[in-house]
């Protein structure tokens, strides 16, 4: 593993949340001042592809990648752009009741105002 690679991971473990590239690369540049956005971009791609990490595709935003490649669901607020985790206890199954289908993988993402904001 290389030490860029190496940073991304300590960058992804040690700060909870679901980051953008950016908020990755600037986080590692703290601790590796050479590292380039090159670098963070052809990582997250090759960590996703690979499946240790998952990309949260947002509209009109910038991905987001989250550190749990395991499936589960995002809830994500319209207004100030927060991304969660979601646990859903039991949806797999439902899913899989509902289309007679094994679920192997699936993305979720629920958008909606999250309560700082619907007070504003």
């Amino acid at each position: 593993m290389t030490k860029q690679r190496a940073a991304i991971i300590k960058v992804m473990r040690e700060n909870c949340g679901h980051f953008t590239a950016e908020e990755i690369f600037l986080l590692a540049k703290e601790e590796y001042p050479s590292i380039v956005r090159a670098t963070i971009y052809n990582n997250l791609n090759g960590m996703v592809e690979e499946g240790s990490i998952r990309r949260i595709c947002q509209s009109g935003h910038p991905d987001r990648f989250d550190r749990n490649p395991m499936p589960h669901e995002h809830i994500i607020c319209t207004g100030c752009g927060k991304v969660e985790d979601l646990n859903i206890p039991g949806l797999t199954e439902a899913m899989e009741d509902a289309t007679g289908c094994e679920i192997e993988d699936y993305e979720l993402v629920i958008h909606c105002k999250c309560p700082e904001c619907r007070v504003v």
